[in-house]
C-alpha cells in the first residue's frame, strides 16, 4: 500500500499508473477523505484540550453556579468527543478502503499492457524443450503416482488443498532435510 503522502506529493504520477496498470481507483478521492479525517482529528483534539482544561478547573474551590456551568460543559464535550471519535473511525475506514484500492507504483521501464503478449522479453535462458509426449502436470501425476490425496484433503478442509501420502511423504521429508 503506498503511503498517503506519496499520493498527495505526486498525484499526477499515480493516476498515470492507475491508467497503465488499467485498475479502477480514485487517488483524488483518497487525498479528499484523507484531509477531511485530518480536520476531524483536529476539531477532536480541540475538543479533547478543552474538556482537560475543565477538569482541571474543577479541582479548585468556586461558586456552586460556576461549577455547575463547568459540568454542564463538561458532559456537552463529553458527547461530542464521543460523537466525533465515531465519525473519526468512519472517515479512516473509508479513506483506508480507498488507499488500498491504490496499486503499488510499477518500475518505469516496466512495459505496459493488459494481455501478456504486451510483455516484453528481457532476456532467455537455455533452451525451451520440446518433448515427443504430452507433458502432465503435477495434478495428474501425483494421482497417477498414488503420492496425492486431492479427493480427502478437499473433504475435510475445503478445495484447493492436498495431503501427501505414501512416497510423496517420504519425499518431502527428504526434501525438507536436504534444504
Amino acid at each position: 500500500m503506498l503511503d498517503i503522502k506519496f499520493v498527495k506529493d505526486n498525484l499526477e504520477a499515480v493516476r498515470a499508473n492507475i491508467k497503465n496498470r488499467f485498475m479502477q481507483a480514485d487517488p483524488d478521492l483518497a487525498v479528499k477523505l484523507y484531509d477531511e479525517r485530518n480536520q476531524i482529528l483536529q476539531v477532536l483534539e480541540e475538543k479533547r484540550k478543552r474538556r482537560n482544561e475543565v477538569a482541571e478547573a474543577m479541582k479548585g474551590k468556586m461558586e456552586p453556579e460556576k461549577r455547575n456551568t463547568l459540568i454542564e460543559e463538561g458532559k456537552a464535550l463529553k458527547d461530542a468527543i464521543a460523537q466525533l471519535e465515531a465519525q473519526l473511525a468512519e472517515q479512516e475506514a473509508s479513506y483506508m478502503a480507498e488507499l488500498r484500492k491504490i496499486p503499488n507504483m510499477a518500475h518505469p521501464d516496466a512495459p505496459v499492457g493488459k494481455e501478456d503478449k504486451d510483455n516484453l522479453e528481457v532476456k532467455r535462458i537455455g533452451t525451451v524443450p520440446s518433448f515427443d509426449f504430452e507433458p502432465k502436470d503435477h495434478v495428474t501425476l501425483g494421482s497417477e503416482l498414488d503420492i496425492i490425496d486431492f479427493d480427502t484433503a478437499a473433504r475435510v478442509t475445503g478445495a484447493k488443498f492436498y495431503y501427501l501420502k505414501n512416497e510423496g511423504v517420504i519425499l518431502e521429508l527428504a526434501l525438507v532435510r536436504y534444504a
